[in-house]
This record gives C-alpha cells, structure tokens and sequence, in this order.
C-alpha cells in the first residue's frame, strides 16, 4: 500500500479541523477556535517542527482564512486544503534543514 500524499494528509486534516468546528469556519467562539489552533499546533509539534515554527505556521493558516471565500461552496475547500498542503511541505522542509540558516550564518 502506499504512502498518502501530502494532499491527502492535509485534507485529513482539514476534514478533522472542520467537523470539529462544527463544519463551520470561523468557528463560532473565541474558545473553540483556540482549541482548534492549538490542535493544528500541537499536529505540527508531533511533525517534528520547533513550537515557534509551529505557531507561526499557525498563525498563517489563520491569517489566510479570511481569503477561502464561503465554506458552504463545496469547491472553496480546496482553499483550506492547499493552505495545509504548503503548511505541511513547510514542515518536511523544515526538518530537512532547507530553508535554515547554515552553521556559521546564524
């Protein structure tokens, strides 16, 4: 069998953040959103990224949200969905040390 692709990783994911809203996004309380951004963070720890890498990749799923458009669309999804797919080649890369700083460059 094989491996899952990066798309079907995060459409996963996007389909776990969604039912746990509610299938509604924005979530509809400041507490339940946090809950949720705090589940997408603590994903991205058990990924092998550092927790600052981890909230700022939070932080900009979040900040994209606002462009997805209406969630009621069956297609807008693939907004959210792409938005994890570079969230998570983002972490891959970052455990492959692309994009860090060279020993000596810090």
């Amino acid at each position: 069998m094989s491996q899952p692709t990066m798309i079907e990783k995060a459409a996963a994911l996007w389909l776990e953040l969604w039912e746990l809203a509610g299938e509604k996004w924005p979530p509809d309380n400041v507490a339940l959103a946090w809950r949720l951004y705090e589940r997408l963070k603590r994903h991205l720890l058990g990924l092998g990224v550092n927790e600052a890498q981890a909230i700022a990749m939070c932080d900009e799923f979040y900040r994209n949200a606002q462009g997805w458009g209406n969630l009621a669309i069956v297609t807008n999804h693939r907004r959210p969905i792409d938005a994890l797919t570079v969230t998570l080649i983002d972490v891959e890369l970052a455990g492959l040390g692309i994009g860090q700083p060279l020993k000596g460059d810090e």
